[in-house]
This record gives C-alpha cells, sequence and structure tokens, in this order.
C-alpha cells in the first residue's frame, strides 16, 4: 500500500501587539513510524524518540541549537499570527529570535502531530511560543532594586544605631 505524504502547516500565534522572528529548521523525518535525524544532526546522536519527560526535550532542543545549520525557512507575524505552509512530513526545531525586551522558548513541532480528540494525524499545528519579557534592569546591568533596598536599608540602621550610642554616651 502506497501512502502519499501530505504537506503541513503551522500557524504561528502571539499577542496582537508582539512581533516575533521565528526561524525553522528540518530536524528529522518520519521513516517506518520512527523520527530519524537530518544527516547534518545524526552526529549528535539524539533520539528524538525517546524523549518522556519535558527536561528531555529541553536538552536536545539545546543540543539542536548548537548547530550552525542555516534553517529551512524564517518568518515573522503580523498583527499577532504567521503562517508557514507546505511543510513536509517530519519534525522542526521552531526558534523564535530574541530581542532586547523578550526571550522566545524554542519548541519541537511533528508535521503530523496526533489528534486524540479527532482520533487522526493532524496536519494545521498551532504553536503559541512561550515569550518572557526581559527585566529592565538585567538588560542594561543595573542593580536589582531588592538589592538597593537592602543597602539603603543597612546604612540607615547603622547611622541611627551610630546616633543612639553617642546620645547614649552622653548623657
Amino acid at each position: 500500500m502506497c501512502v502519499e505524504a501530505s504537506a503541513g502547516n503551522v500557524e504561528i500565534q502571539v499577542s496582537p501587539e508582539q512581533k516575533i522572528d521565528v526561524v525553522y529548521t528540518k530536524v528529522g523525518t518520519w521513516e517506518n513510524g520512527h523520527l530519524v535525524l537530518e544527516e547534518i544532526f545524526a552526529k549528535s546522536g539524539l533520539d528524538l524518540n525517546n524523549l518522556k519527560r519535558n527536561s528531555d526535550t529541553k536538552q536536545v532542543i539545546e543540543i539542536l541549537e548548537s548547530f550552525q545549520e542555516m534553517p529551512t525557512g524564517r518568518i515573522s507575524t503580523v498583527k499577532g499570527t504567521a503562517h508557514i505552509q507546505n511543510l513536509e512530513e517530519g519534525v522542526y526545531l521552531m526558534q523564535g529570535i530574541s530581542s532586547k525586551n523578550y526571550e522566545v522558548q524554542s519548541t519541537l513541532i511533528s508535521v503530523p502531530t496526533w489528534d486524540s480528540a479527532m482520533g487522526e494525524m493532524n496536519y494545521e499545528i498551532q504553536w503559541m511560543p512561550k515569550i518572557n519579557a526581559v527585566m529592565k534592569g538585567a538588560a542594561t546591568g543595573d542593580a536589582n532594586p531588592i538589592v538597593l533596598i537592602l543597602i539603603i536599608c543597612a546604612i540607615s540602621l547603622l547611622f541611627i544605631v551610630r546616633t543612639l550610642y553617642f546620645s547614649l554616651r552622653l548623657c
């Protein structure tokens, strides 16, 4: 029985006021029900078939991101959405390009993905990237406000103790 490969589509959704750039790279293909790494990534020794925990996936993503492979494509969101169309079956590393205001968490997306509610493979995939705001102080190297408050309190306490000591000594 010959099954024709289908193309998949990924819709990227962020809030309308956010604009992110995403690069995506095909890292694996489906062969006989198993994921096989693309040739460039095969030397890593990774096994995409045995990702059981979130920490396993994060570790695999970090290793895949270390490769200097050219991405399959790049896209930007407009008014909170972007559409990647006609992706071959396989697994893609989706990397949001972080900026000075936010960091975008990378993920792996499989085309197709199993839809348990429908009981079938789904070629229409939605991805809502996890976006973390970058603290302004951390980005510019400014000290943490809590640390500054503690330093001011310590200096104030020192002056209070010194004043009390000298006022009691004069009595």
